[in-house]
């Protein structure tokens, strides 16, 4: 595959993302080798366009893990393996606004709406689990969290938030000698 670099090889590679029998991480590897002249009259084309694959691989990974949550019964594998697939696909839509062909701003702009979107999801997750009067669907949501600092893109906003000095406060432990 030959990285875009034009808005009509753009859109041909978000068609592919649309496309589920295609292999989304590959495209988005090609996605981050492409390039694009930023103009005007393409940048808001383009923005949209994300914008629209954006929104509608959350839609498809929220479907996905829906009937993988359903399809688990209760069981903890399945249920974990559920969340943590929803985990990765989340990331692998992050990567897309997180592309080095978007300026700064919208680069973030595109990844806080990601991440809002996996909050919300998030939030459903517990309220749902609170239904559950075993407390075994809370526990593993608990312990299995769509939301994850480790997630492409929040290291690249924690970075632009975040200007302070880059040494890590360490002190060394308390060592007990028997």
């Amino acid at each position: 595959m030959i990285p875009p670099k034009h808005y009509s090889d753009w859109m041909e590679y978000y068609d592919l993302l649309k496309d589920e029998r295609e292999e989304f991480y590959r495209i988005v590897e090609v996605l981050e080798k492409g390039t694009l002249e930023w103009t005007p009259g393409v940048a808001e084309k383009i923005i949209n366009e994300t914008f629209k694959v954006i929104e509608y691989k959350l839609k498809q990974i929220t479907q996905a893990f829906h009937t993988e949550l359903n399809n688990a019964n209760g069981e903890e594998h399945y249920t974990v393996a559920a969340i943590m697939n929803a985990k990765n696909k989340f990331n692998g839509v992050k990567r897309i606004g997180a592309l080095s062909v978007f300026p700064q701003d919208v680069s973030k702009t595109l990844l806080e709406v990601v991440n809002k979107y996996v909050d919300d999801s998030q939030q459903s997750l517990i309220a749902s689990a609170k239904e559950d009067r075993t407390g075994y669907f809370s526990s593993i949501v608990k312990h299995n969290k769509l939301t994850d600092s480790s997630l492409v893109g929040d290291k690249e906003l924690a970075n632009q938030n975040d200007s302070s000095s880059q040494t890590p406060n360490f002190k060394p432990g308390r060592r007990v000698l028997f």
